[in-house]
This record gives C-alpha cells, structure tokens and sequence, in this order.
C-alpha cells in the first residue's frame, strides 16, 4: 500500500470498515510511514472527540448538498498543478476536499448550541493564579469535562476561531511530533482566556493563555512572585503538579502562556522552543 492508497483508507480505517488483509497491509504502512500515521492518529483523536462528546443531531439536509456540490465543483476545477501537488503529499483532490469540507460540518455541528456544548467555564475554583487555572483547564481537558468550542488540527482554522475574542493574540503554533485537537474561550470575570489542547502520543499538552499586561499587572490575575521573579531573569519559569506534570510558563509579546503536560519539563520546553524556532507562533 503507497501513501496515496493508505491516505484514502483511513476514514474507512477509523470507522471501524477495514477488515481481514486491507487492515493488516494498512496497519503494516501505519507502522512503517510517520507521515502516515501521523494523519491517521490525528483523525482517530478527532473522531474520538466527537464520539465521546457529541451527541447526535440532524444534519440540515442542505448542508449536505451544499457539500457534495463543492466536492464535485473542486475536482472539476482543480489546475492540474495543484492537483499534481496533492498527489505528491499522496492525498487526491477528491479525498481532501471531501475531509476538509466534512470537517467543517462537524465544527458547525459542534458549535451549535443544541449540540451539547457550552463555552468553557469561568476557572473560579482557582482564583485569580493564572497557574492554578492553567492545572484546572488541564485537568479539565484530561477529563473530558469541557468539550472544545473548536476542534480542528489545522492551525489557521483554531487562530481564526479566536479571531476577536480575545485582547491579546492566541499562540496556535504547530509544534513538532504533535497533533493540534482544539481549543476554547472562557470568562474569568470579564477577562478572557484562552485554551489551545494538544496531542503527542498518548499524552495531552495542554496551553493555557491570558493577556501579559493584566498578570502582569496582578489585579485580575496574577502570578506568584517568584514565577514573575524568573520569568524576567530569563524569560521562563517551571514548576510541577502535584501529579508530577510539568508546568512551563512563558510570555510571547502580549500574550502570556502556561503549557501543562505529564512530560519533564526539558522535553516540553524541547516542543514549544521547537515551535517558537520554526516561526509557527
């Protein structure tokens, strides 16, 4: 099985709708392939997701032709340049379009207010410690208490979803060995916050946001001093959970970050100046 046969496999895959020799050849190339398995882990967490958090509504029926109707306009129009360059990341035209349209249905699903979802609670149980909140929305994101306001592993799509509802930038960066599940706002007494979930491995990064300038300022929200002590001697401070997860916090511009994930704090801070090298901030 090439990439391209493999690329076309996984929703089936995923559904649950391989069975005797195509599943074994496609667990075979899975095992052998990064790129590959990178795609298909990504999908199973999304559709994970949805399973566990979506409970299932109707589907306007003029979605679906909408849909369907730019699946066939794209494979009709496609330049034959571009579509030679879906080729050669091994995914057909067809099959991209199809998933990132399908995509979009699901994060409109999600997003409507019969779905079941709700935006993020205000973190009032932790008070006004960005660090506290930032451990509660981790554990929050562990647990599956708060289902994501967008659900996408594609950068631009979380970065345009916060677009406007937040003061300060949120940080969408594409870290490496990681795959981007989603994200959501929250309220803490007028101030708002911001959520960026990830996925490495079996482990959930978790990349909690909030405005420099009110930490800084520590009326709203604040940090402790010693975090505020390290953070200007050398622009980082770390500290630990009660549970062992490392927690790394950072400012980039006017947005100040708190990152918590069950991973020493050295390979952590590894993704994130990784991420910050690349420029995918």
């Amino acid at each position: 099985m090439n990439c391209r046969e493999f690329q076309e496999q996984i929703t089936p895959a995923v559904d649950s709708r391989l069975d005797g020799n195509v599943l074994a050849v496609f667990l075979e190339h899975a095992a052998l392939c990064a790129p590959c398995r990178h795609s298909y882990d990504g999908e199973r967490h999304i559709a994970d997701l949805v399973r566990s958090r979506l409970r299932p509504v109707a589907v306007p029926p003029e979605l679906v032709t909408d849909i369907l109707e730019s699946i066939a306009r794209e494979d009709a129009t496609t330049p034959p340049a571009r579509a030679a360059a879906f080729r050669w990341n091994g995914v057909g035209t067809k099959t991209a379009a199809a998933f990132a349209l399908s995509f979009a249905a699901v994060v409109f699903l999600l997003t409507r207010n019969d779905a079941g979802f709700a935006p993020m609670p205000p973190p009032d149980t932790a008070g006004s410690d960005i660090i506290g909140q930032s451990v509660n929305a981790y554990r929050s994101a562990l647990r599956g208490d708060v289902a994501p306001q967008i659900v996408s592993e594609v950068p631009d799509c979380v970065k345009s979803f916060f677009n406007g509802k937040t003061e300060f930038p949120v940080l969408v960066p594409a870290m490496k060995e990681c795959i981007l599940i989603g994200g959501g706002v929250s309220d803490f007494h007028g101030t708002m916050l911001a959520h960026v979930v990830y996925r490495h491995g079996g482990e959930t990064i978790s990349v909690y946001q909030a405005c420099r300038e009110t930490v800084m300022k520590g009326e709203k929200l604040h940090l402790p001093r010693e975090a505020l002590e390290e953070l200007a001697r050398t622009g980082w401070y770390c500290c630990t959970t009660p549970e062992g997860a490392s927690i790394v916090v950072w400012t980039k511009g006017a947005t100040l970050c708190a990152a918590v994930a069950p991973m020493n704090r050295e390979h952590l801070m590894a993704h994130l100046v990784d991420a910050g090298d690349a420029g995918a901030w």
